[in-house]
């Protein structure tokens, strides 16, 4: 299903409505698609206090891609797996409506699901949002996810109140970029928090071993699926020799592997590449002779997880 370039105005309740059949939606209700889009659609106005998106289980594969919610209480509640939501944004924020003041008040709510990304994200309140205390034990927060899989987010900005949290994490694990999560500046958890805008595992690595033949972490790997193309170059009598290595680890269970793909004739077969698991895994670099070797290292896989 392919929703583009709709605007939709002054409803009662959610603009985009997608509620699971049972427990799941199967291929056959969705008319042979579980790959959902929603592009340019634009909400606003909604009367209750409903959120602009609501999408339920089976529901594969949703993006969200240049989409607004304004002046509703909340852009979107989602159970759908994997979510992509990038550059969107919510201007106008409301209070949410009487009678459930004492709700926890949540902009976007991930209630479950594995793969979710929110990349680019704008958010504005209304002139008159004034923030009021939940019940016991609950947390307004602008991102609210419970028990996440592979929750990526980067490119947050906006301005939320002092009284409330960037991100409310029940379980489950989180990536968040602090170089660009500007909401971010309050939160709350009970799960785990990874800042990846401090590792050294971008899109490309490169650096220099050697002295020793002990063996030498080069970068470490997040949880996951990662790739990358390494080249291990030994330089001696005028010629460079190289070995190229495809480095990887398993999503389901964490194992690393490195298998050479090519290599030089000479000093460079002695050359071990090896991941050590662990949280994070890392790579380690060894030689059987006492060689400097300089290396680069390429991410084949550009998102980051």
């Amino acid at each position: 299903m392919n929703f583009e370039r709709i605007w939709i105005y002054n409803t009662y309740s959610s603009g985009v409505y997608l509620p699971a059949q049972g427990d799941v939606v199967t291929e056959e209700t969705l008319g042979g698609s579980t790959t959902t889009t929603f592009q340019r659609v634009f909400i606003s106005e909604i009367q209750t206090g409903a959120p602009g998106f609501a999408i339920g289980t089976g529901y594969d594969n949703v993006l969200l891609d240049t989409c607004a919610v304004d002046k509703a209480t909340a852009f979107g509640y989602f159970k759908c797996q994997p979510l992509s939501i990038r550059n969107c944004s919510s201007e106008g924020i409301r209070n949410p409506i009487i009678g459930s003041i004492e709700n926890a008040h949540q902009i976007i709510n991930l209630l479950s699901g594995h793969g979710q990304t929110i990349d680019g994200f704008h958010v504005t309140m209304d002139a008159s949002f004034s923030v009021v205390a939940p019940g016991p034990g609950l947390v307004n927060s602008f991102l609210s996810a419970y028990y996440p899989g592979r929750l990526s987010l980067s490119g947050l900005r906006g301005a939320i109140p002092e009284t409330y949290y960037g991100l409310d994490l029940k379980g489950g694990k989180c990536n968040y970029n602090t170089n660009s999560l500007g909401l971010g500046y309050r939160v709350v958890y009970d799960g785990e928090l990874w800042d990846y805008s401090k590792r050294t595992n971008r899109t490309e690595l490169s650096g220099g071993t050697g002295g020793n033949s002990a063996p030498t972490t080069l970068w470490e790997f997040e949880d996951g699926k990662n790739i990358y193309l390494l080249y291990t170059t030994y330089s001696h009598a005028g010629a460079a020799e190289s070995t190229a290595w495809i480095v990887f680890t398993s999503e389901s269970t964490g194992t690393g592997y490195a298998t050479k793909l090519s290599s030089g004739p000479d000093y460079s077969t002695s050359i071990t590449i090896a991941i050590v698991p662990g949280t994070p895994s890392i790579v380690q670099y060894s030689t059987h002779q006492n060689l400097y070797c300089p290396w680069q290292a390429f991410k084949l896989n550009l998102f980051d997880k």
